[in-house]
């Protein structure tokens, strides 16, 4: 875990873990859902599960052995990061809030992402 990042809480009911990271520092959140789907998910159907117009472009990603769409904004003064991503059958959704504008913790935030192993059930 990086320094100042706590879990705050994780669940697994099924094939879906949700766990929350905190950062007691700056007040930034980062929570991830991991979802076993049934088969390989395309990006078309990962595109449609973003909820986010088709008239908005989403920039493509990849990290580590995930890929898929990004989405970002700000909100009441808040930053506000959103990840779509899957490896196969395994869905990633991952959200990220923040007070705080700061390039090192989003560097930490992607490199959380980034470690997220496909295989682990």
């Amino acid at each position: 875990m990086p320094d100042g990042w706590r879990l705050e809480s994780g669940q697994q009911a099924g094939s879906t873990n949700t766990f929350t990271l905190n950062n007691v520092e700056t007040g930034s959140e980062l929570n991830i859902n991991r979802m076993d789907m049934q088969g390989a998910i395309a990006a078309e159907r990962l595109r449609a599960l973003t909820n986010i117009p088709e008239s908005i472009e989403l920039p493509r990603v990849e990290f580590g052995e995930y890929s898929g769409f990004h989405h970002e904004y700000y909100e009441d003064g808040r930053s506000l990061m959103h990840w779509w991503l899957s490896s196969g059958n395994k869905l990633l959704i991952v959200g990220y809030t923040s007070n705080v504008n700061s390039a090192i913790e989003i560097a930490i935030i992607k490199k959380i992402i980034s470690s997220l192993d496909s295989n682990v059930n």
